[in-house]
């Protein structure tokens, strides 16, 4: 440090400039009594965040975290007569198929600003036959006034069920090696909001009873098309409004219930030729609950959903839900292979209701089997849905091989309107 040097040229001329040892004793003591104030205030700077000489703040650290999963599947079954084969699919075409795949990156950067401010992004790497995709799934700026009130701005996922608010998109986070149907993000063809770009608030409390946990969000509404999220702007002036209350009883450890509600009013369809039941804006309810015990060894977790969008020709109801069951053979012990290892089932249902235009699928024009970008003309609908009736049974075994790498091995039975299969999936997913 400057100062330092300064110290030593003057600790150095003293001797010189003192004619007695008494005049030169004296120096001493005020150059020590001088080094002690500016430590003292070299000390008070680096805490408060400043530096000596610019007193600028000094920048937050960043920690860095993610998730990733390696992925192999045989899947056997025939896509349904009126499902026509999807190019960018391998397996289209086929009976059987087997492939390695990578299931996808995802990349958490933390920062705490300062006492009451932080900041939260996670970046998802998707790979995808013919490009990757790179999507920013959360980035908010929170604020934290106490623990029941916080207010993060930003996009983050919308207050709609358990598994939403608390498993994320990393799927070493997940017993399975699949999120549940209903679950399933918008871009992945799933039939929730999950994601918001707008205002959060949330919080806890502490009481007698147990703990009391709510979300609430306003935020864009849903656009013109099942598959995407407003990040950049709302079709109309009305705003998704959604809320969830979620409680932890004292007298049943591990035992979690919850329920949420969600109102939006989907803008009328932008596209050509638009289905009749859409030229004017749905109306969409969505509400449902959950029932989770979470215990040492044992985990229940079942969901629901009821899904409604209103238009002024016809009503639409849909339904949607999952029972997950696992047993965690060792309970908290690590002792053996055995106790990291856990079986589970889950069994996913969704009952749509038939010619949603919601869910209705979007012909792009296409040169040599691949989407125009940017596109020549408006694309039109096909009659195919996006999202359709399935029963889908899946059972399998995770094993914990190191703290941060779990293999799950499984089999899923799929029944759905335009797919019947059967797929043996292996999975390796890690957090770092």
């Amino acid at each position: 440090m400057g100062w330092r040097a300064l110290l030593v040229v003057m600790l150095c001329a003293a001797p010189v400039a003192a004619q007695e040892s008494g005049e030169l004793e004296e120096e001493l003591a005020r150059l020590r009594e001088r080094v002690a104030v500016l430590e003292k205030e070299e000390s008070s700077s680096r805490d408060s965040g400043q530096e000596s000489g610019g007193w600028r703040p000094a920048l937050p650290q960043v920690m860095l975290g993610g998730f990733a999963d390696v992925n192999f599947e045989y899947w056997k079954g025939r896509l349904k007569e009126g499902d026509p084969p999807d190019p960018m699919m391998a397996r289209s075409g086929h009976d059987e198929h087997d492939e390695f795949f990578l299931g996808s990156l995802d990349l958490f950067l933390a920062s705490q600003l300062s006492e009451r401010f932080s900041f939260l992004s996670e970046i998802l790497l998707e790979f995808e036959p013919h490009e990757t995709e790179i999507d920013a799934e959360r980035l908010l700026l929170r604020y934290e006034h106490a623990d029941w009130l916080r207010v993060s701005a930003g996009r983050g996922h919308t207050a709609i069920g358990y598994w939403n608010k608390h498993f994320h998109h990393g799927a070493w986070l997940w017993t399975t090696a699949t999120r549940p149907l209903i679950f399933e993000f918008e871009d992945d063809g799933g039939p929730l909001p999950l994601h918001f770009v707008g205002i959060e608030f949330s919080g806890v409390r502490d009481t007698e009873l147990g703990l009391l946990e709510y979300n609430s969000v306003v935020a864009n509404g849903r656009p013109d098309h099942s598959r995407r999220v407003a990040t950049v702007g709302d079709l109309n002036d009305g705003k998704m409004i959604a809320g969830a209350l979620g409680f932890t009883p004292r007298l049943f450890p591990g035992l979690s219930v919850g329920a949420n509600v969600l109102y939006d009013e989907i803008p009328k369809d932008s596209h050509a030729n638009p289905a009749p039941e859409w030229d004017r804006p749905i109306h969409e309810l969505i509400a449902g609950g959950y029932v989770v015990f979470a215990g040492n060894a044992l985990t229940v977790s079942v969901e629901g959903q009821y899904i409604h969008h209103g238009t002024p020709a016809k009503d639409y109801d849909s339904f949607g839900g999952y029972a997950q069951i696992s047993y965690r053979l060792g309970g908290n012990s690590y002792s053996s292979w055995l106790d990291a290892t856990t079986p589970y089932y889950r069994f996913d249902w969704l009952s749509i209701a038939d010619e949603d235009p919601f869910y209705q699928q979007w012909e792009y024009p296409k040169e040599g089997g691949l989407e125009i970008e940017p596109p020549t003309a408006p694309p039109a609908p096909t009659g195919t849905p996006t999202v359709v009736d399935t029963r889908r049974h899946t059972v399998g075994i995770r094993y914990d091989w190191a703290a941060f790498v779990a293999l799950k091995l499984e089999y899923r039975r799929l029944d759905s309107d335009v797919e019947n299969s059967n797929t043996l999936a292996l999975q390796a997913a890690l957090a770092f």
